[in-house]
């Protein structure tokens, strides 16, 4: 059940799905999207929007004061894939 929840986390993020949850979460580190508008996306059906940097993410996230809560992503692996530090 998880691998199915990573492959389609890696489908809403945009990126093909992988075929162990390894490879998910290893893909999912790549890409640089804040959770929160990940969440907004999946309502509306869309892919969020990707970053083409950690720090331009962590600057969007600083600017829209977009956070989400480390401890709620880290009860997800999969969530936990998509933190970044923002103050470090």
């Amino acid at each position: 059940m998880g691998n199915f929840l990573g492959q389609r986390l890696c489908e809403d993020v945009g990126i093909p799905p992988r075929d162990s949850v390894t490879q998910c979460k290893k893909a999912l580190k790549a890409v640089h999207i804040n959770i929160h508008d990940l969440v907004a996306a999946k309502q509306v059906g869309q892919h969020p929007r990707r970053f083409p940097t950690r720090q331009a993410l962590r600057d969007y996230i600083v600017a829209t004061n977009k956070w989400f809560s480390k401890e709620v992503a880290k009860r997800n692996g999969f969530l936990k894939a998509l933190l970044i530090e923002v103050w470090g």
